[in-house]
């Protein structure tokens, strides 16, 4: 009778876990109109995330303070990838056509392939901070916040135990 009380705790702890996690979990956020896709909004330092956008989006769209046109500048000028966007460093970009089959891999500064409906940039937490995302699109124009915080070393706990890097 034991084994069998045992057994049920552990199957209800374990579908309760994978229950609450499946409910907190954070999937793909999607704008109205599905004009752009966020992979998520919080990370930590060298986490990857991605934003979709549709090519229509282009203009409409600002991350922190700047245009795409003057992030394509910018990335020019650089000489290509990683560019840094306030605490996202712009990793990789590739592009998709309507059913989400990729067309090209690596940056290209100007889109003329008129199958191209999808650019999905790769961001990589280069230091804590936090970033805004704009959307201008007439029908749902918003903000969505992206969230960058420190990542945690085993190193940082032992060095907090001992009474290491406190601020006085």
């Amino acid at each position: 009778m034991r084994k069998l009380y045992a057994i049920l705790v552990t199957l209800l702890f374990v579908t309760s876990v994978f229950g609450v996690a499946s409910i907190t979990a954070t999937g793909p956020t999607y704008s109205c109109n599905d004009y752009y896709r966020i992979s998520r909004t919080s990370a930590h330092v060298g986490d990857i995330l991605t934003i979709s956008l549709r090519v229509e989006a282009l203009g409409d769209v600002n991350i922190g303070d700047e245009t795409i046109s003057d992030i394509v500048t910018g990335i020019v000028a650089n000489g290509g990838l990683p560019y840094q966007i306030g605490p996202l460093e712009l990793i990789n970009v590739e592009y998709f056509d309507e059913n989400w089959n990729l067309i090209h891999a690596g940056f290209i500064p100007s889109i003329t392939d008129p199958k191209i409906k999808w650019i999905t940039w790769t961001f990589r937490g280069a230091q804590p901070g936090t970033i805004s995302f704009t959307s201008d699109e007439k029908d749902c124009g918003d903000t969505v916040t992206i969230t960058i915080s420190p990542k945690s070393t085993p190193m940082n706990f032992f060095m907090k135990i001992i009474g290491f890097g406190k601020k006085k």
